[in-house]
């Protein structure tokens, strides 16, 4: 998850340029939130009103703690194992991601 400076935690992401693909986008705003790479799995368009979620996975030697974003309006990011105090999205939001996405993981294996 990313600590925005205005808005709290969130997981990351922001707009599809114009002529940019949502997977496209959804890689782009990983990397210049995080500063990480990652492949991405999938995206969902229904899961969340006016939004689109991705499921990026990253490599297993990624940093377990918090570390700086490349994003000046980021001030940290950092492996959330519990939702944050100051969480910008709803938790109900955060454990549908969190719900579906795991659901999508052991089905596809």
């Amino acid at each position: 998850m990313v600590r925005h400076r205005t808005r709290g935690w969130e997981l990351p992401g922001g707009k599809i340029r114009h002529g940019e693909t949502i997977e496209d986008a959804a890689t782009r705003e990983f990397n210049e939130e995080t500063g990480m790479s990652g492949q991405l799995m999938g995206i969902n368009s229904k899961l969340i009103d006016g939004g689109h979620v991705a499921w990026i996975i990253v490599p297993k030697s990624a940093n377990p703690f918090s570390w700086e974003s490349p994003d000046d309006s980021i001030m940290e990011v950092g492996w959330c194992i519990l939702p944050p105090d100051d969480l910008h999205w709803g938790v109900e939001e955060l454990s549908k991601i969190a719900i579906y996405w795991s659901n999508a993981s052991t089905s596809s294996s």
